[in-house]
């Protein structure tokens, strides 16, 4: 049986509160330096705002948004700093790149990720050669679309790493023989209370420790 890795991508490969950090510095400074703190402070409020209406981080609605709101910026201008490679590449947690050029001589590599898809392409772009096309999947709602997403895979065997433990809870629901990986960081892994009648099968902290567990 064939062996498939997927793999979240915000928190699990790439370090979104550090991207957000850097664009939003970046927005006041093109935006109006003098309020360099409140414009930082207003833009992860609106970012908290909009993950709860709306699940995802979508660049283009937010800035409208942003820049309506503070009746300053262009537009094209911010979605350039969000879309730049030269800052997006240097996000990805230390770990990431190193564990999937090992991982990949021991299986097939992809991606499970929510999010807005132009974004989380852009995200992977600098490392997208190291992932097979079919099997990059990035729905605006993970949980939703896990079941359909997982039955493509029944000749496999499937190792799913993510930070969500309700995401991994989903996956073992709809998949039983799946082996799921809770990779704790990032803000959701942190908070995140234990759900009743499910523990993955693996806990890690560190990307390092799963060629390990791949190896089991």
């Amino acid at each position: 049986m064939r062996r498939l890795i997927l793999f979240d991508l915000d928190n699990t490969l790439f370090d979104p509160a550090s991207f957000r950090a850097q664009i939003f510095s970046k927005f006041a400074e093109i935006i109006d330096k003098e309020k360099k703190a409140e414009i930082v402070a207003f833009c992860q409020h609106l970012y908290d705002e909009q993950i709860k209406a709306f699940g995802v981080f979508n660049p283009e609605r937010f800035i409208h948004s942003l820049t309506a709101k503070l009746h300053k910026g262009k537009i094209e201008t911010l979605l350039a700093v969000v879309f730049a490679q030269d800052t997006l590449k240097d996000h990805f947690h230390s770990d990431s790149v190193e564990t999937i050029k090992k991982l990949k001589n021991k299986a097939i590599i992809g991606i499970l990720s929510q999010g807005e898809e132009k974004l989380q392409r852009a995200k992977l772009a600098s490392i997208i050669h190291h992932f097979h096309p079919s099997h990059i999947h990035i729905p605006e709602n993970k949980k939703k679309e896990m079941r359909e997403i997982l039955q493509r895979y029944e000749e496999y065997k499937i190792i799913f790493v993510d930070d969500m433990l309700p995401m991994l809870f989903e996956a073992k629901k709809n998949r039983p023989g799946i082996k799921t990986v809770w990779i704790k960081r990032g803000r959701y892994a942190l908070l995140q209370q234990p759900i009743k009648g499910f523990t993955p099968d693996a806990t890690i902290s560190s990307l390092t420790e799963l060629e390990k567990i791949v190896e089991r």
